[in-house]
């Protein structure tokens, strides 16, 4: 079940929106559909705080593009090694050219291909390889690879969707974006004390239609 709320200060909040998905859905499916259903009922926010799993790149990039909305959640860290141990070269060390189609790498050698392509979440992605002529005798080798084949790939999104997640990372290290995001906390407040966690259970063993009911009724409790 998802619950969006208001947060403005000084005044009262209110749920404005609940959608109970009749199909398993990740959350990240979901946003695009919540602002679309919020945009009916003319109640889009400016600003929508949400956790990890309804934020991605294409999600921040488009919630601004297609509703006006400033997306704000944490985004999901970068998993490869060397962002990880912050030793190494991540994609974010590699100046990248999108009008040339190529990127740059920190030792100043240029990538050798640039191709489209889906990833395993069946996101758009950009597989840039560099040479394996230029990456055997790099100097920063150890610290970029650890490829059998001693040839660097990053993997990252086209240019817009990319460019929004970079900023997004950014913000998320400031002392504002900890403000904003803390107001998201008063959702879980507003669900514990209308008693709602209680109607969740209840409504997962109901019929679709049910659930449906169910949640429309929550909203009219005082």
């Amino acid at each position: 079940m998802h619950v969006s709320e208001t947060c403005e200060k000084d005044s009262p909040r209110l749920i404005t929106h609940v959608q109970t998905p009749t199909a398993p859905l990740s959350d990240d499916a979901r946003t695009a559909i919540i602002h679309e259903e919020l945009k009916q009922k003319e109640l889009l926010p400016d600003q929508h705080s949400v956790d990890t799993g309804y934020v991605d790149a294409q999600l921040v990039h488009r919630s601004h593009q297609d509703y006006g909305i400033d997306l704000i959640g944490p985004t999901r860290a970068d998993y490869t090694w060397q962002a990880q141990q912050q030793t190494g070269f991540d994609a974010g060390h590699f100046q990248i050219d999108w009008q040339a189609k190529q990127a740059t790498c920190p030792e100043g050698r240029i990538s050798s291909s640039w191709t489209p392509a889906i990833d395993n979440r069946k996101n758009e992605v950009i597989k840039i390889k560099c040479s394996t002529k230029d990456c055997q005798c790099c100097p920063s080798l150890a610290v970029c690879t650890q490829s059998t084949r001693q040839r660097r790939t990053i993997t990252v999104r086209p240019e817009q969707h990319y460019q929004a997640l970079q900023r997004a990372r950014e913000r998320a290290k400031t002392e504002d974006f900890k403000m904003l995001y803390a107001h998201r906390a008063g959702i879980e407040g507003t669900i514990s004390e209308s008693g709602f966690a209680s109607w969740v259970y209840v409504a997962l063993a109901l019929s679709a239609k049910k659930r449906r009911i169910s949640s429309i009724l929550q909203q009219l409790l005082p």
